[in-house]
């Protein structure tokens, strides 16, 4: 017996992309973005600030006997 499975995802990745260049192009807006710049910035400074804590800076002391020498 052959995979036909194979075969058939052929057959629909051709239909996709002929739909897509014959009527996809013109017709596709994507999805909507309702958030405005200030919130988008806001996020941004927020990660920024969330990054710096999440790594500590740790010292001999802190490290104990196992610190690098």
């Amino acid at each position: 017996m052959t995979d036909y499975c194979v075969v058939a995802f052929g057959i629909i990745l051709f239909i996709s992309t002929f739909q897509w260049l014959i009527d996809g192009r013109k017709n596709f807006t994507g999805p909507r973005c309702d958030v405005g710049i200030e919130i988008l910035e806001a996020m941004r400074s927020n990660d920024q600030n969330m990054s710096e804590s999440r790594h500590p800076k740790t010292t001999e002391d802190e490290l104990g006997v196992h610190a690098a020498k």
